[in-house]
C-alpha cells in the first residue's frame, strides 16, 4: 500500500498556537478529519516531516512542538503527562479540530494515551509508535541514571545538544517516563487503538509496544529491523499503517492552512 500513498514534496507551515497563555509553535495543515500528531522526548515537529507528504494530504493534521520542547515556549510548568494531556485537550478546544485521530510517538506515545484516558471523548483512534507504558523496565538504565539528582545538569548540556528544551522540560518528563506505569489502566481505554513497535529499537525494549497492545481489541504491528525514530526510518511505511487504519481521509494535493 506504501507505493500507493503519494510522496509529493510537501513544507510543514509552522504557525504559533496560543493555548492556556502558552505559545507554541506547530503546523496545522490539511483537510478532513482532525489528526493530532504527539513528538517524543527532545523531539519536535521535525520528527513528522517524512511522513508530511502522505498524511497533510489526507487530514488536518495538527502538530505542536509540545511546551518545553523546540521552538516553543518553556513555562515553568510540571511537565507530567496529565498536564500534557490537559494542554492538548485545550489546544483541541482552541483549534476547533477535536475530536480528534490521535497518534504520538515515544513519550509522545504515552502522552496519547494519558490523553485517551482523561478526555476519551476527544479521541476517535489511537495510534501508539514505540511507546512506554511502563517505566520501570521501559526506559534504558542510561537515561534513568542521567535524572538522578547529581547527574541532572550534565545530562541537561548533554541532551542540549539534540533538543531544545530546558531543565525543567528535559527532567521533569524523564522522571514522569522513569515513574510511568498504565498497566492496569490499559483496559479503560476504550477507543480503537493501533500499536506500531519497532523490534530493532535501542531506546525503547520492543515488550513495551508488546504491553500497550493489551488496549482490548489493540492491532499489534511490529517493524522488523526498524530503529527507535519510526517516523523517520519508515515514514511510508508507518504511514501506510496509519492509513489502513485511520481510513483514507480526504485526498488533497496541496493541503491548505488553518
Amino acid at each position: 500500500m506504501a507505493s500507493a500513498l503519494a510522496s509529493t514534496p510537501l513544507e510543514m507551515d509552522r504557525i504559533t498556537f496560543h493555548v492556556r497563555g502558552i505559545d507554541a509553535i506547530g503546523a496545522d495543515q490539511g483537510a478532513g478529519q482532525p489528526l493530532l500528531l504527539i513528538h517524543g522526548w527532545g523531539g519536535g515537529i521535525s520528527n513528522w516531516r517524512r511522513m508530511w507528504p502522505y498524511l497533510a494530504t489526507r487530514y488536518r493534521c495538527v502538530a505542536p512542538e509540545l511546551p518545553g520542547w523546540g521552538d516553543s515556549e518553556k513555562p515553568n510548568v510540571p511537565y507530567t503527562f496529565e498536564w500534557y494531556a490537559d494542554w492538548l485537550a485545550e489546544l483541541l478546544k482552541v483549534r476547533d479540530a477535536g475530536p480528534a485521530l490521535v497518534a504520538g510517538h515515544s513519550m509522545g506515545a504515552t502522552i496519547a494515551l494519558v490523553f485517551a484516558l482523561r478526555h476519551p471523548s476527544l479521541v476517535r483512534k489511537l495510534v501508539l509508535l514505540n511507546p512506554i507504558v511502563r517505566g520501570s523496565d521501559g526506559v534504558k538504565r542510561e537515561s534513568r541514571i542521567l535524572s538522578m539528582p547529581g547527574l541532572r545538569r550534565v545530562a541537561y548540556w548533554l541532551t542540549r545538544l539534540v533538543g531544545k528544551g530546558t531543565f525543567a522540560s528535559m527532567i521533569r518528563s524523564l522522571k514522569a517516563l522513569k515513574s510511568v506505569d498504565l498497566t492496569g489502566a490499559l483496559k479503560s481505554a476504550a477507543v480503537p487503538t493501533l500499536v506500531i513497535g519497532s523490534d530493532s529499537d535501542r531506546e525503547i525494549p520492543k515488550e513495551q509496544s508488546e504491553l500497550a497492545a493489551g488496549i482490548p481489541g489493540a492491532r499489534l504491528e511490529m517493524l522488523k529491523g526498524c530503529g527507535h525514530v519510526s517516523p523517520l526510518e519508515r515514514p511510508e511505511e508507518v504511514s501506510s499503517l496509519l492509513v489502513d487504519f485511520l481510513g483514507p481521509g480526504m485526498k488533497t494535493d496541496r493541503p491548505p492552512q488553518w
